[in-house]
């Protein structure tokens, strides 16, 4: 039968401002290794002089009082002064340790012993930045700031979506997952979620729940409900990069990482085709509403401008300004949001065709005020704050969205036809006319060509017989 063995470690991946490092204790496992905090930071040469304190209890070193007091709270068994004055005997942490370790015997798991060591550990002191909720949360912050608002909210709702799942578990699940649990006087719940407690049974407990109620109520009378899979994999695909920073960090070790080879596979939600093609598109752009200024037609044309800007995201169509625009040439130039940021270094800019239907749109929507830095569209205005530029986008095509099912009914086009259609269906429309993929790619304003085939559609019926007739 496998034993565990514990060892107080000298982490020097980290080290703080005074020049010291943090001394953990490290727990092997059928050769797993975990590490947890003891809160005790030293320099190179104290820990030098534990080890030889270690080998030589006699060395007269030990009249060090410091030292000597260092070691019994890390090694050995000594007392200590509650806050209230009295004195009691406290096992020292490598001590402690064996304790829990003896305690467990044949039940032993990395994540009892988490449990044990956080509840019986006094010392114990929780590193915030060792906590993932936390870490989402400051990831978060630091997009808000850097006007990433759509990237923030993946890193917050990902927290905010595990705080509900770790909430919603019973004591018996929390203590099998190595949680915090309430207990029988059902004391607060302490929300929080280390780094090494992210195993892959715990993924995969999460993933399971997210499937029944991951997408939380939006009301008092409503219930939670299942969540997609495409949802399962933003959140964990920003947990696995909070993950490696903290890695990267030193903030845990890298034998935590519950990804990778051997270890849980995050879900990849289902591609479902969104490309409509040549016919169901011309009797989109045919349509007319009759009220030329309703927002059924305002809704078909900002689709329509989407679909012939080079399938350009409506984030993109709506902070487009007057300077994009070059009347000689008909033709509008503009960098992604989506990447305007990521790739300060290496901006790719987007060069789109003006047809004059486009045209036509853009006179029809835009403001009467030409400056060259104003916005074209009347949405957004340059008062507004990353989250509400956010929100009115999020807004502004929900409308769409909404006039554009309507619209679908009544032209006789079936299926998806939102405003990710329109960008999945010029990618899609340009593959069948024969054009190469390194021009949809530019067109898209993609980077590698692995992006650009998950927009491209499949071939349709009729195309598929013409090209399968030449093997015969």
């Amino acid at each position: 039968m496998y034993k565990p063995t514990v060892v107080l470690y000298l982490d020097k991946r980290r080290q703080s401002a005074d020049g010291k490092w943090p001394v953990r204790i490290r727990v092997t496992f059928k050769r797993e290794q975990r590490f947890y905090s003891t809160g005790i930071n030293v320099d190179e040469l104290t820990w030098e002089r534990l080890q030889n304190l270690r080998l030589n209890p006699n060395d007269g070193r030990k009249k060090d009082e410091q030292l000597k007091a260092l070691y019994v709270h890390l090694f050995e068994s000594g007392t200590k002064r509650k806050p209230d004055g009295t004195i009691t005997n406290d096992a020292g942490y490598l001590k402690k340790a064996q304790a829990i370790i003896d305690q467990l015997v044949s039940n032993f798991s990395f994540e009892a012993f988490r449990q044990h060591w956080n509840q019986d550990s006094k010392d114990f002191t929780r590193d915030s930045k060792n906590n993932v909720l936390e870490a989402l949360l400051e990831k978060e912050k630091a997009m808000f700031a850097e006007g990433r608002v759509g990237s923030g909210l993946s890193y917050g709702n990902a927290a905010r979506s595990l705080t509900r799942f770790i909430s919603s578990i019973d004591d018996i699940e929390r203590t099998r997952l190595g949680l915090p649990v309430q207990g029988r006087k059902k004391q607060p719940l302490q929300i929080e979620l280390l780094f090494e407690l992210v195993t892959s049974n715990f993924l995969h407990c999460y993933e399971v729940w997210m499937l029944k109620c991951g997408r939380a109520p939006h009301g008092p009378q409503s219930s939670a409900s299942p969540a997609s899979l495409t949802t399962i994999g933003i959140y964990l695909r920003q947990l696995r990069s909070v993950f490696n920073e903290a890695i990267t960090k030193g903030l845990t070790p890298s034998s935590s990482y519950p990804f990778g080879k051997g270890g849980y596979v995050i879900p990849a939600g289902k591609n479902q085709k969104k490309a409509k093609n040549k016919d169901d598109v011309l009797k989109i752009l045919a349509y007319q509403a009759e009220d030329p200024k309703s927002y059924e037609q305002r809704s078909k044309d900002l689709w329509t401008l989407s679909y012939l800007t080079n399938g350009a995201n409506f984030a993109d169509l709506l902070t487009l300004r007057w300077q994009d625009i070059d009347s000689k040439s008909r033709t509008v130039r503009f960098v992604r949001n989506k990447t305007a940021r990521t790739r300060k270094a290496n901006q790719q800019v987007t060069s789109a065709k003006l047809f004059d239907q486009s045209i036509e749109i853009i006179e029809r929507w835009g403001i009467l005020d030409r400056n060259p830095d104003a916005f074209i569209f009347p949405f957004l205005s340059t008062e507004m704050s990353p989250q509400r530029k956010k929100a009115v986008i999020c807004q502004v095509i929900k409308v769409t969205n909404k006039w554009m099912k309507v619209i679908a009914g009544k032209s006789g086009v079936e299926g998806d036809i939102s405003t990710y259609a329109a960008r999945h269906s010029f990618a899609t429309i340009l593959l069948r006319s024969n054009a190469p993929l390194a021009f949809i790619s530019q067109s898209l304003g993609h980077t590698n060509l692995k992006t650009t085939q998950n927009y491209l559609g499949s071939f349709g019926d009729d195309q598929t017989e013409e090209f399968l007739s030449a093997l015969i």
